[in-house]
């Protein structure tokens, strides 16, 4: 569903899943999210697709989220709000203020065995100008509105990106390779 070419394109892939969240981790902290101070869980469901209104898409979302707050014993702030763009349902979760809890969503997100949200979770910062999908556990897909991060991301962390599209992401971010 997520989509976007602008994004730099890292590599997670470890043979621990542990190990790459301790990637994911440092990507974070590289991207300074959490210190951005408005680090939301964002929700994309497809309520066109699926027939379901945003009311819906929301109490579905939240379930899903509280099954995880209630598994882990962890409280986060803010409301949920479910506004639909471009007939998807977009599902503003909670702020997150911690890294520990963005790496348990996340991973909560990426291995959750029970019901599963029918549709992708992407963290976003609105002041921070970034944008992290991590799309399964072998890979992260950051972009946004802020590119000296995006350059400085893709200077220090070179060597973790995906080789299939490396081009594009020099031209974007870097010099040639």
């Amino acid at each position: 569903m997520y989509n976007d070419t602008r994004s730099l394109r890292f590599e997670l892939s470890m043979p621990l899943l542990s190990e790459s969240l301790v990637r994911l981790e440092t990507l974070i902290r590289d991207a300074r999210l959490v210190e951005a101070g408005d680090l939301h869980a964002v929700f994309i469901v497809p309520v066109y697709e699926d027939g379901l209104t945003s009311k819906q898409a929301e109490d579905m979302a939240s379930r899903w989220f509280s099954r995880f707050v209630e598994a882990n014993r962890y409280r986060f702030d803010g409301p949920f709000k479910a506004p639909v763009e471009d007939q998807l349902g977009i599902v503003v979760g909670p702020r997150l203020t911690y890294i520990e809890h963005v790496l348990l969503l996340i991973h909560a997100y990426l291995v959750w065995d029970g019901e599963e949200l029918p549709g992708e979770v992407v963290f976003a910062s609105r002041s921070a100008g970034i944008v992290l999908y991590p799309y399964d556990d072998r890979g992260v897909d950051i972009t946004g509105t802020n590119r000296p991060t995006l350059s400085t991301l893709y200077r220090t962390r070179h060597d973790w990106l995906l080789d299939h599209n490396r081009d594009e992401m020099a031209l974007r971010y870097g010099e040639e390779t």
